[in-house]
């Protein structure tokens, strides 16, 4: 009988550190938003300055940081509120993702190959969440920034354009209180605004693309989330 008692609390303490071991995750509750900022299926494109040498053709984009309005944004579109944040209270963390592709259009375009590799890519995305609560008071959530830095693979498509063969896939954790303050405009007030901004660069082979080329990105938005637990 002293035998059982002594593996009953082994058992437990054994438990225990467990739980404590994963932060008390076995307890906690998980939900997953679609499309909280109602990104899916957007698009908007930005002029590109092209440079560089002999060598090496550099590929330049932005717009201003923030914008001064809607207009000098990539993106700007006002959207309803989507969220019932009752079902969300004592949230811990908000994990947000999204997945983009990109496109290039080259003016002219002939000559160029099928596949080019884009080298030293720098995207930087910043997603600004503004409404109006029920006071008619400006309300901001901390921008969401999506990064991306390495190498691009883009193919032409019969259209000519150049479109990035795989989905650039972003996941961006925020802390509880930039969480909860994105899910409250989410959930109330009134005039929700999503302006996007963008910052790009790359480079490639200057080989593969005509010196007297003009080019437009397109940012096109596919599947996005936020994944909650608490």
């Amino acid at each position: 009988m002293k035998s059982w008692r002594l593996l009953s609390v082994a058992l437990a303490a054994t438990f225990g550190v467990l739980v404590a071991g994963c932060g008390g995750s076995m307890f906690r509750s998980a939900k997953t938003i679609n499309d909280p900022l109602a990104l899916s299926g957007r698009s908007a494109g930005v002029s590109v300055v092209l440079g560089g040498d002999a060598l090496t053709r550099q590929f330049s984009a932005e717009t201003p940081r923030p914008p001064s309005n809607p207009s000098e944004a990539l993106l700007a579109y006002s959207f309803g509120n989507n969220v019932d944040l009752a079902q969300y209270e004592g949230m811990e963390t908000l994990v947000f993702s999204q997945g983009i592709r990109l496109r290039f259009t080259f003016t002219p375009n002939t000559g160029m190959p099928g596949v080019i590799t884009l080298r030293n890519v720098s995207l930087r995305l910043w997603l600004r969440l503004t409404d109006k609560d029920s006071q008619d008071i400006a309300r901001s959530a901390v921008p969401i920034e999506l990064a991306y830095n390495g190498t691009l693979t883009i193919e032409r498509q019969t259209d000519g354009s150049y479109l990035s063969q795989n989905v650039i896939p972003f996941s961006v954790r925020t802390d509880k209180a930039d969480g909860w303050q994105l899910l409250n405009i989410l959930a109330s007030g009134t005039e929700n605004t999503l302006t996007v901004d963008l910052s790009f660069a790359a480079e490639t082979s200057s080989t593969n693309i005509p010196a007297d080329a003009t080019t437009r990105l397109s940012v096109a938005f596919e599947t996005g989330s936020a994944y909650i637990q608490w």
